[in-house]
């Protein structure tokens, strides 16, 4: 079950983003080097951070020359999540991102991503062990609780089960950091849902009832982690015959949409 090839004015921009990080990341190669190299005057640096001669200072120097080579290690590390995003990007543009090929591009990401955290750490020590009263050296660097470690969720299901599992979810919108918490919705309304986290693969077999197709309004593959449905965290279902061509469903009705529980009247976003 794929989706036509979509049309979304914002994939082709984050296609462009995507391949424009991906220079300036190897760019970064050249300015660091540069740093590290070319402009290694103790003088010099010392004058632009605006440091008097003295044991801490040259201490100081030192520490930034450490971080700017672990700088060096981050570069193959950003290169690998945004070549990864760019092909996903890409599945998504051709209309078939539900590929096996990305669950295994998404755990690469995570591992690069706490990578990069283990590496956050690291500069994070120098950058408190160089530091003094006189000379205070600051980084915004360290541990993040979710670096890449969040929750993913996939509801399967028509309108009935999507509006279903929004309102569950809405109440989980203010919960503090921590593991997702426990929702559900009446038996009738629970469609197929999954639930796994970052870098990990979940393979489920499921049987979609007979007269799915006929359901009016449609059937959905959604996010309703809160905020994520209303961002396009969304495709449609189309169902094919026996001989794989289209069946024929019944469409949404002028102006429908997908309630949410804080939106009486309104919509968080369109079929």
């Amino acid at each position: 079950m794929s989706r036509p090839a979509s049309s979304s004015a914002a994939l082709p921009i984050a296609y462009v983003v995507l391949r424009i990080l991906i220079i300036v990341n190897w760019l970064m190669v050249a300015v660091i080097l540069a740093l590290l190299f070319v402009i290694p005057n103790e003088q010099w640096i010392m004058s632009a951070l605006d440091l008097s001669p003295s044991l801490d200072a040259k201490r100081v120097v030192m520490g930034l020359r450490a971080i700017a080579a672990l700088g060096l290690a981050a570069i193959p590390l950003n290169y690998a999540v945004l070549k990864r995003l760019l092909a996903m990007v890409e599945t998504v543009r051709a209309g078939d991102p539900f590929v096996a090929a990305n669950a295994y591009r998404l755990q690469t990401i995570a591992w690069a991503l706490l990578t990069l955290q283990l590496l956050s750490v690291v500069i994070g020590a120098i950058a408190r062990t160089i530091s003094t009263p006189a000379h205070p050296v600051h980084f915004d660097a360290g541990f993040s609780i979710n670096g890449g470690l969040a929750v993913h969720q996939t509801v399967f299901g028509p309108r009935p089960v999507q509006e279903a599992w929004e309102a569950a979810e809405a109440a989980t919108a203010s919960a503090p950091p921590g593991p997702t918490p426990a929702v559900s919705v009446a038996a009738g309304l629970a469609g197929l849902r999954i639930v796994v986290r970052s870098g990990e693969r979940m393979d489920v077999m499921w049987t979609v009832p007979a007269a799915a197709a006929a359901d009016d309004g449609g059937w959905f593959v959604g996010c309703h982690i809160p905020g994520h449905w209303a961002e396009g965290m969304v495709v449609p279902v189309r169902f094919v015959g026996p001989d794989g061509l289209p069946l024929p469903t019944p469409g949404p009705a002028s102006g429908d949409t997908l309630r949410t529980p804080d939106q009486e009247g309104g919509s968080a976003a369109s079929r």
